[in-house]
């Protein structure tokens, strides 16, 4: 499961390189498992460069693949 988000996060720095306009970031906190300490609170931070749109569309992706690895969880916002 860490090998799946590794690959949707360097995915996600190569679109988000891939133009030269506005950086936006995408924070999601999600609720992940650490061994002896069982489940805990995380966050995670995406920047995505271009316009807001195209911004918020790949936020709203993101979420959806975190929700898939997290569960109901998952929660990301554009900032």
């Amino acid at each position: 499961m860490k090998k799946v988000f590794v690959i949707i996060v360097a995915l996600s720095f190569v679109l988000a390189f891939a133009s030269c306009k506005k950086e936006y970031t995408c924070e999601c906190t999600y609720t992940g498992f650490v061994y002896g300490e069982g489940n805990v609170e995380k966050t995670s931070e995406v920047v995505y460069e271009g316009t807001k749109k195209y911004a918020e569309e790949s936020c709203d992706d993101f979420e959806e693949t975190m929700k898939s690895l997290h569960g109901d969880s998952a929660s990301c916002k554009l900032k």
